[in-house]
């Protein structure tokens, strides 16, 4: 108890710490706490949480009806897609609508005729979701051309947005956790792991990816990928 300086006794007890519900209460009134000096609680939202910009709402219909039946490393294309996209805004909060749209259509053109995803994507979602889509999708040839020619595809990762590769980065950490969730789920490794010679095989060009976009993405979308394509290897 202590007391003011008339002699009034106050009862003063354990300070109340803030918490992420705050975020949704109303300020407190009163003389000696007033609204305008009390400083917001920042929570962070999911990029996908609503209410959603409008192009990443198209994005998803389009991309529901198009992932249909398809699967990536395992996972269902669309949840494939949804986890890419919580994964960069995890990275980059502050990702365009645009790149996040491009992120969940990013394998649609495999799965569509390719005529007819740049009619409807250009149509609802923009040019900008256009342009990062094919960006993203055409980092396919990149990979290709790795295999022949690792310097001439080393210099097409470098020339790269920094939006498109962080992008990009964060697909192949979702792709791997995924093979490597399995892995830990087979009742054999070895044989969980030799029907997957494909997939280790890409693992230097994923280490590529990395060191040459490693200094222009976040720290932490580089850090996850990092540790992920170091465990990405069989068992001898």
């Amino acid at each position: 108890m202590v007391h003011g300086p008339r002699g009034a006794a106050h009862v003063s007890g354990p300070r109340r710490v803030p918490v992420a519900s705050d975020r949704f209460l109303p300020p407190p009134a009163g003389p000696s706490s007033p609204a305008a000096a009390r400083e917001p609680v920042l929570v962070r939202r999911s990029v996908l949480a609503p209410p959603r910009a409008p192009v990443v709402d198209v994005a998803l219909g389009l991309a529901r009806v198009w992932c249909a039946g398809h699967a990536v490393a395992g996972t269902p294309a669309l949840a494939h897609a949804v986890r890419v996209a919580l994964t960069l805004g995890r990275g980059v909060p502050d990702a365009a609508p645009a790149l996040i749209a491009a992120v969940l259509l990013r394998d649609t053109p495999s799965y569509a005729d390719m005529d007819v995803v740049s009619e409807r994507v250009a149509a609802r979602c923009g040019i900008d979701t256009l342009i990062a889509l094919w960006l993203l999708h055409g980092e396919e040839t990149i990979a290709g051309l790795f295999r022949h020619d690792p310097q001439a595809a080393t210099r097409r990762l470098t020339g790269l947005r920094p939006d498109i590769a962080a992008a990009l980065v964060a697909d192949k950490t979702v792709r791997i956790g995924a093979v490597l969730a399995g892995a830990r789920q087979a009742r054999d490794a070895r044989v969980y792991w030799a029907q997957r010679r494909g997939f280790l095989l890409t693992v230097p060009y994923v280490r590529a990816v990395l060191v040459a976009t490693s200094d222009r993405i976040p720290a932490s979308l580089a850090g996850d990928l990092d540790r992920l394509s170091g465990s990405s290897a069989a068992p001898s």
